[in-house]
């Protein structure tokens, strides 16, 4: 599950995002520091960067749906249209999760060595507004301990093949993202 994530503007390539998305699209106000369910925040999809609100609305129209199971998406209606064409790259600084224990510990999941961590996300236009989930999977060893869940972590080459090749984006999903260092917050 990734129900918190962070984007850090001081970051090179994330301010280069943001650059781009407030050039294409002038007047778009995105969130920066901990990121909610419900913020503007930046994706990549295969036409360019762009604003995106994250969560699709509920069929019930109760709340909004944050992420979706790799394993299912593909079925889902909810998410099947968008898997086969309107995937994205959710650019982050690394994501969060919380111990299931007494103290609930909070960690804050990175790339070692990197900036950036991408997150698989998939798309959808809900009344005319850019909507988007996280893709999720079992997590690996590296996040097992605090959570059986984690997103789907792009590495940099899969970044254009996850975005405009389904076949590759089906293989990605089912590869395990790799190791990642946790820190507490």
């Amino acid at each position: 599950m990734c129900a918190r994530y962070m984007v850090d503007i001081d970051i090179e390539g994330m301010k280069e995002i943001f650059d781009e998305i407030e050039r294409r699209y002038p007047g778009v106000v995105m969130s920066t520091g901990e990121i909610y369910p419900s913020n503007t925040v930046p994706v990549l999809t295969k036409d360019g960067p762009a604003a995106s609100s994250w969560g699709f609305k509920r069929y019930d129209g109760k709340g909004l749906v944050i992420n979706a199971r790799a394993e299912t998406a593909e079925e889902k209606p909810m998410f099947r249209d968008a898997f086969k064409r309107q995937r994205c790259v959710v650019p982050t600084s690394g994501f969060f999760e919380w111990t299931k224990d007494k103290q609930k510990i909070k960690y804050l999941f990175e790339l070692p060595d990197e900036q950036l961590l991408y997150m698989a996300g998939l798309y959808d236009y809900v009344e005319n507004d850019l909507c988007m989930v996280v893709l999720t999977h079992d997590a690996n060893e590296s996040v097992a301990g605090v959570h059986e869940r984690m997103p789907v972590i792009l590495t940099g080459d899969q970044l254009t093949l996850w975005l405009n090749e389904t076949d590759e984006a089906r293989q990605i999903i089912e590869m395990a993202s790799p190791p990642l260092v946790k820190k507490p917050v």
